[in-house]
């Protein structure tokens, strides 16, 4: 979903930026709707999916 792809898109950097010495907390909300089926279909007619574990991992790796 598109907040998710803002993170690193545009929130990372502006806090990076507006505030380079302020530790970053990223919280992932929602997570029993990954596995609702009403919520994968709403997702699905979109062309989305929801986000894995995976995927909130690798975007907490962007300051390296």
């Amino acid at each position: 979903p598109v907040s998710f792809e803002n993170v690193g898109a545009e929130w990372y950097p502006e806090v990076q930026h507006h505030c380079p010495n302020t530790p970053i907390i990223l919280v992932g909300t929602k997570l029993d709707l990954r596995d609702d089926k009403d919520r994968i279909g709403q997702l699905k007619d979109k062309k989305l999916t929801p986000i894995t574990y995976q995927q909130g991992l690798a975007i907490t790796k962007l300051d390296g």
